[in-house]
């Protein structure tokens, strides 16, 4: 049970690290490239994606920690 929770927790931290990461990716490209719309467009989009996938990451782990606590309250359930 414990580590379905440190696994949970796992892939939460490594989401929002990445999340992290691609918003610092956006931040830098419009610093650099204020004047140009269009380039910079072009560079946003894979940060943008990785940001999307971030936030599934994030999502698949608090399901994880989700079911553990299902599964956890059921045990408790069945032996009381």
């Amino acid at each position: 049970m414990i580590d379905s929770i440190s696994s949970g927790v796992s892939v939460i931290q490594a989401g929002m690290s990445r999340l992290e990461q691609s918003a610092q990716t956006i931040a830098r490209q419009s610093i650099t490239n204020p004047a140009s719309p269009a380039s910079t467009a072009g560079d946003l989009i894979q940060p943008l994606i990785e940001q999307q996938q971030a936030l599934y990451q994030v999502q698949a782990g608090v399901k994880v920690i989700q079911t553990n606590n299902n599964l956890l309250g059921s045990l408790f359930d069945m032996f009381a």
